[in-house]
């Protein structure tokens, strides 16, 4: 009976030491499990964060490109707006008083400038608006704008279309309307 104890003891020791390697074993393989994890679950979370931005930046292309789209859109109405107001001026320029005339030609200056806000930087339209501004001053001279109230670079490109000074002078309200006597 002695040998059995004995082989049952040794038995239990080796399976035992068998034992505790395989936890060994498991341990590492769960610490080097978890390590993988961890690395799996960085990397999707930086993929994600990389289709994110993909998405977040085509959008705003494709809201830039929409922006455009209305900026054109509006120029292109407000342009026809301006046809209409100086078709109407020509059929009606004999019959108007000097009011109407003014106001008139505010609203065509203000519908020019503000179709040259909307195109900056288009060749196209700022050939249109030059010859706008150039059809403007053929029906009256421009050169009473109170230019403190528009673009700087609007005036500056009015006054190269134009050739010639377009702001009123400052000392104009102050100059008499009729020459002194004498």
């Amino acid at each position: 009976m002695r040998c059995t104890i004995r082989s049952r003891s040794v038995g239990y020791l080796h399976v035992r030491q068998i034992t505790k390697r395989m936890k060994r074993i498991k341990t590492k393989t769960l610490e080097r499990s978890s390590y993988f994890a961890t690395i799996a679950v960085a990397v999707v979370g930086i993929c994600a964060l990389l289709v994110g931005v993909y998405q977040f930046s085509e959008t705003q292309k494709q809201q830039r490109e929409t922006l455009e789209l209305e900026r054109q859109a509006k120029a292109v109405e407000l342009f026809v707006k301006y046809n209409d107001l100086m078709r109407e001026a020509a059929a009606q320029k004999s019959r108007e008083n000097t009011g109407a005339v003014f106001w008139r030609n505010n609203l065509s200056i203000a519908i020019t400038e503000s179709i040259w806000n909307l195109t900056i930087g288009d060749s196209g339209w700022e050939s249109t608006v030059k010859g706008m501004l150039l059809d403007q001053d053929k029906i009256q001279r421009i050169d009473d704008l109170d230019c403190s109230t528009y673009n700087t670079d609007f005036v500056e490109s009015a006054r190269h279309a134009l050739n010639h000074e377009v702001c009123e002078s400052p000392n104009k309200s102050l100059q008499p309307t009729q020459k002194p006597r004498g």
